[in-house]
């Protein structure tokens, strides 16, 4: 899909005009945790973080939720409503897992409507890693720093531009909808976004066989090293 860029300077204005419309979680802090937060004018935007310690699955999937109420002996099912929401700046890998989320809570023998609701609400916007940590291993999964599973939209940090590209309908329909913002992307910041893909990739070194890994794990389910855990 067409490819565009942002200055970076302008997009914390997008953020707060798009906050009008949308709930928006951001990487942040709270209580000295790196985790999502929601948007406000006074957040910073990392553009050079790890992931946050606590992941931003409980924005699709909370630890807990109403589901019932009940007054007396009368139950009724709680009133549940999804605001639009955005999730900006998660990381490839945790966008990833939202693919593999989708598979438990949407496959042929169950869907979770809690859930389902909450991820047709949701665009997920990912920002393509530049500088991975020593202990990602996410080539060692035929993916790496730019993958786009899981995301509406990727963003790709190539200096005092953001270039974004557009995976789903879902994604291009935002980026049409604000396209003011934007400009074309051409062919020097196409470069310089493959140029950082491939440094960020060479830094990836670490190596995990996961050739038969599900039967690896199975055998190791019982195993007495898990004692030491405990």
């Amino acid at each position: 899909m067409k490819e565009r860029v942002i200055e970076k300077k302008k997009v914390k204005n997008l953020l707060a005009t798009l906050n009008e419309s949308y709930r928006i979680f951001v990487p942040g802090e709270k209580k000295d945790v790196s985790q999502f937060c929601d948007f406000s004018p006074d957040s910073e935007i990392p553009w050079d973080y790890s992931n946050t310690l606590i992941p931003p699955k409980g924005i699709l999937f909370p630890q807990n939720e109403t589901l019932y109420e009940y007054r007396g002996q009368k139950v009724t099912e709680s009133d549940f409503k999804v605001p639009a929401t955005i999730i900006f700046g998660i990381r490839p890998c945790d966008a990833h897992a939202f693919s593999m989320m989708d598979k438990v809570f949407d496959s042929e023998d169950f869907q979770d409507p809690y859930y389902l609701e909450r991820r047709k609400s949701t665009i997920v916007i990912s920002l393509s890693c530049t500088r991975p940590d020593i202990t990602c291993f996410c080539t060692c999964f035929n993916e790496g720093p730019d993958s786009d599973a899981g995301a509406d939209v990727i963003l790709f940090d190539i200096g005092e531009k953001i270039l974004a590209k557009s995976i789903t309908e879902k994604g291009e329909k935002l980026l049409k909808a604000y396209e003011k913002s934007f400009t074309t992307a051409q062919k020097e910041d196409s470069d310089k976004r493959d140029d950082l893909v491939k440094s960020a990739r060479e830094k990836i070194r670490a190596k995990i066989n996961i050739t038969n890994l599900k039967e690896k794990l199975d055998k190791a389910f019982d195993a007495d090293f898990w004692d030491a855990l405990n």
